[in-house]
């Protein structure tokens, strides 16, 4: 019995050196509320939500059309529609 599995991965080269600036600049302008061994519980999550961000930047306007239609739309329809 095969079974499938989907995956969300990217091959394509990024150019990192944007992304890094970024999360930078917000560590930056978190060092009055936050000490630095805890930028790790905010900068780490805010990273792999903008990886998720620019992962499905392709399709969101699909996706999210879609569920403005029907906020009751099984998340396998728009999966599918985003492609991953």
């Amino acid at each position: 019995m095969s079974k499938e599995v989907r995956v969300m991965y990217d091959d394509k080269s990024i150019d990192v050196s944007k992304e890094v600036a970024f999360v930078w600049s917000i560590a930056n302008s978190l060092r009055g509320p936050y000490k630095s061994d805890k930028y790790k519980d905010v900068i780490i999550p805010m990273i792999i939500l903008r990886r998720l961000e620019c992962a499905l930047e392709k399709t969101k306007n699909i996706v999210v059309s879609t569920y403005e239609k029907n906020p009751t739309t099984p998340k396998d329809i728009l999966q599918l529609k985003s492609g991953y």
